[in-house]
Formats: structure tokens, C-alpha cells, sequence
């Protein structure tokens, strides 16, 4: 059974950057959600309008290499809402649960997998499904703040980045890990609670 970190949050408060963290130094092999309907956009790869005044416009796959997705569909909302409008016909064209299924099935054959992108309910319930072992862990920092609605469901653990530079995520990565470690102890030893206050206080101790 693979253990499964999934990763929620606002856009831009980390969490691909703690993907890359976990699969770097933890050998957790990385999904989103997105990443089925991200190639379906660039197969198609329509022209994007850039500038109002003079016309001028660029392929999708452009504009990603230059920017990035994050910052693609902050600055051309237009990309955000093609990636809409895609996710949701092939929602009813195909199923429902196309996206989902198409990363469930490969974190099936995985050890461990770290999810970047988990924002609805169908999501959490399908992950807990396919592992016992699935922890949902919600990323925060300070002065992070999109246009999207809180997810409808709570996390297993809530994780600041506000301690850590972007430079030390590494050592965020460290301390997430040692937490989902405590906080499945708990859970077999029949001790749920607060482990986060219980990771701080090891951690204060330890210095």
C-alpha cells in the first residue's frame, strides 16, 4: 500500500516546490491532478492573446516555457479559464472522475507519491480510498491569497511555511515528513491529537 502525501493550499504558497522537495530527498514519486489536462492544452495549444492594443498573441506552449503555469494563468487569465473549460468537458464527455482516476491508477503502482494539487472532495475520498496511509496536509504562508474558494474539507495536518525561506525548503520538507511520521503513529497507537503542538515542542526541545 503506498503512503501518500497530498498536498493542499492557496495558488503560489509552495506546494510544487514541496513536491520537488519530497521526490528529491524522499523518493516520493509526484501527481497532480492537473497534469492529464495540462498536455491535453498543450496538444491543442491555442494562440493566447497578449496585448490588447497591438493584437499580438503566442502559442500556449510559449507562453508555459516562458512563465510557467502558476504565473501563465495569473497574468493571461484567459489560460485558466481554457484549462476550465477543458477539465470540464471532458468531465462529461469522458466521466466525472477522469482526472482523478488517471492519477489514481498510477499511484497504485507506487511506494510512496506526493500529490501537488488536491482542492475538492472527490479528490480527498479517492486518495483515501486507494491508501490508509494518505495524509492531507494543507501548506500556508503568510500574504498568500488567491481568487479560489476554501475546500470543502478539513486537512490531517495544517503545515506554515512562514518559518522557512524559499531557500530552506529542504528543511521544511524534513519537518513535514517527521510530522505525517508522528502523526500516523498516533493514529496506530490510538492517540490522535495535536501534532503539530507535539512536533513543535520536540522540535524546541531538541534545540
Amino acid at each position: 500500500m503506498p503512503k501518500v502525501i497530498a498536498l493542499t493550499g492557496k495558488s503560489g504558497v509552495g506546494k510544487d516546490t514541496m513536491a520537488k522537495m519530497l521526490y528529491l530527498f524522499y523518493g516520493y514519486r509526484r501527481y497532480a491532478f492537473a497534469d492529464q489536462l495540462r498536455r491535453m492544452a498543450l496538444d491543442i495549444n491555442p494562440l493566447i492573446l497578449v496585448n490588447d492594443t497591438t493584437g499580438d498573441q503566442y502559442h500556449l506552449a510559449e507562453i508555459v516555457e516562458a512563465l510557467g503555469w502558476n504565473d501563465a494563468k495569473r497574468i493571461f487569465p484567459e489560460i485558466r479559464e481554457l484549462l476550465r473549460n477543458l477539465g470540464e468537458a471532458a468531465k462529461t464527455h469522458i466521466g466525472p472522475n477522469v482526472w482523478v482516476n488517471s492519477v489514481i491508477n498510477a499511484i497504485r503502482l507506487s511506494e510512496k507519491a506526493v500529490v501537488s494539487d488536491v482542492r475538492f472532495w472527490p479528490e480527498v475520498s479517492a486518495l483515501r480510498k486507494v491508501s490508509c496511509q494518505m495524509t492531507l496536509v494543507r501548506l500556508t504562508r503568510s500574504g498568500v491569497e488567491d481568487d479560489q474558494p476554501d475546500p470543502e474539507f478539513s486537512p490531517d495536518i495544517t503545515f506554515s511555511l512562514d518559518p522557512y525561506p524559499l531557500g530552506n525548503m529542504r528543511q521544511a520538507a524534513d519537518d513535514l515528513v517527521a510530522m505525517v511520521e508522528e502523526h500516523h503513529r498516533r493514529l496506530a497507537a490510538g492517540q490522535p491529537g495535536d501534532v503539530l503542538a507535539y512536533h513543535t515542542n520536540n522540535s524546541n526541545t531538541a534545540a
